[in-house]
């Protein structure tokens, strides 16, 4: 007898697990879980591999797909190039084209990839607050790195958290009683940030809470081109500014007067300022995925990278990398754009919410590609919904 692995639904529920385990999980703040943390390696790899099988048995790949294989293939290359951090780039392109590749190859039924993903990301959201209640020495650590279970650091669980919310938001369409674990996981992620006191991810997770509310498409649509056009402004105008904000009267009225924040964003902007000192000494392909001693040794001491997304993504692969980066945003929103109902209309906005929050931030690739894999793909999502819940369809059609 033939098996058929795309068949299979262990195979969507275990890979989709281990990607969000993989990428989720700071393993090293328990000793053992080190083990844990070989085996999910282990495992992302071997099912990137079988992904890749299936994959040439049947090989269709839209653009989004091929730009997206194009940026970590660059990135690995540009990494091998310069003699970077090879090991953990392979690791990372792995995850990341896994999420892919599945997107593409389950796309006519996502509906597991979805799930396993939205319970996976909410039983490690509250495992993570309850360790936090059981073992709550991470309150007197000056040592902020390596004390909570996603991300580590306090200023890492907040993209964890608002992704988790993006996923089971996304849940709630397949089944309705689902908004009670999402109501909860709200209400977690919002305590457990408040306690580690990260308030970018908190102002974060609030601002894509309320944008759900929204009662009609129309105002989302407003609300997104908006929120994307004050997003790109205050990068291009304040964090390309770097140092140089203090010279620059209308940003110093803004930060000061309008935001209540000080002008070094708590020294971010001496980060960004060296981060485009060292693009600019090699701008076309960047230096490859870089560690920490190279940040250190390149940068600065007192923090890790550059503390802004696209900076990370000009540092890894220059002016290439991030032609590439736009081409996918891009093709994501172009492609969800004409099937736009509110939860469409909420991923949109969450994407640039996550977008923001990266201003002062550097996440793992995973989650910016899973969102825009959600976005991408949601044609084939809403597809779905209408044939399993054409009533409640109706309903989301009524609201634009």
């Amino acid at each position: 007898m033939q098996i058929r692995l795309d068949r299979l639904p262990w195979l969507q529920v275990l890979a989709s697990s281990c990607i969000v385990v993989q990428a989720s999980v700071t393993f090293n703040i328990f000793g053992f879980l080190q083990p844990v943390s070989y085996l999910v390696l282990f495992m992302t790899l071997l099912f990137f591999l079988v992904m890749v099988l299936l994959f040439c048995r049947t090989p269709k790949m839209s653009l989004f797909d091929f730009a997206c294989t194009m940026f970590f293939t660059l990135l690995l290359s540009f990494t091998i190039v310069n003699g970077t951090d090879i090991k953990d780039c392979i690791y990372i392109c792995a995850g990341v084209l896994l999420t892919i590749l599945m997107f593409n190859y389950f796309r006519n039924n996502l509906k597991l990839i979805i799930l396993s993903m939205g319970i996976t990301f909410s039983l490690l959201a509250y495992a993570n607050i309850a360790l936090m209640l059981m073992f709550p020495d991470w309150i007197f650590m000056t040592d902020e790195w390596d004390s909570y279970l996603l991300g580590g650091n306090y200023n890492s669980i907040g993209i964890r958290l608002i992704t988790a919310i993006i996923v089971n938001y996304v849940c709630v369409r397949y089944y309705r009683k689902w908004i009670l674990n999402l109501i909860l996981l709200i209400i977690i992620s919002i305590g457990t940030l408040i306690l580690v006191g990260s308030m970018t991810a908190t102002t974060g997770v609030i601002l894509f809470t309320l944008t759900c509310f929204i009662p009609s498409v129309r105002l989302q649509k407003i609300a997104f081109i908006t929120f994307f056009i004050f997003y790109v402004l205050f990068q291009i105008g304040v964090c390309f500014q770097g140092e140089g904000l203090q010279d620059n009267p209308l940003a110093v009225y803004f930060i000061q007067d309008i935001l209540g924040k000080n002008l070094t964003f708590t020294n971010r902007t001496v980060l960004w300022d060296a981060a485009a000192r060292m693009f600019w000494q090699s701008p076309v392909i960047g230096y490859g995925f870089v560690d920490t001693d190279w940040y250190n040794a390149h940068m600065a001491s007192f923090a890790i990278g550059p503390h802004n997304y696209i900076y990370s993504i000009l540092l890894n692969g220059g002016i290439i990398l991030i032609l590439v980066f736009i081409s996918i945003v891009a093709l994501a929103f172009r492609r969800i754009w004409p099937n736009l109902d509110r939860t469409g209309g909420a991923l949109l906005l969450g994407f640039t919410t996550v977008l923001f929050m990266e201003t002062m931030e550097v996440y793992p690739h995973f989650f910016n590609f899973l969102l825009l894999a959600l976005i991408f793909y949601y044609p084939e999502l809403k597809t779905t919904w209408e044939t399993e819940n054409p009533q409640e369809n109706l309903e989301e059609t009524e609201n634009i």
